[in-house]
């Protein structure tokens, strides 16, 4: 009987572990895709990337 709860302790845990990472690495992705807008020194278009512009009630 101390097999099967150890058993099912261990697969909640590597399913937590699962789910935790599986958050941590959109984190990292969403935060490297920020830090890739972040420019020093130059003006870039990248800033410019997301705004959008009602344009005779078109957005563009």
């Amino acid at each position: 009987m101390k097999e099967k709860e150890d058993v099912k302790k261990e697969f909640n845990f590597n399913q937590v572990k699962e789910e935790i990472k599986k958050h941590f690495d959109d984190s990292i992705n969403v935060y490297k895709e920020e830090l890739k807008r972040i420019r020093t020194g130059r003006a870039t278009t990248l800033i410019l990337e997301d705004i959008k512009v009602d344009y005779y009630n078109n957005l563009t």
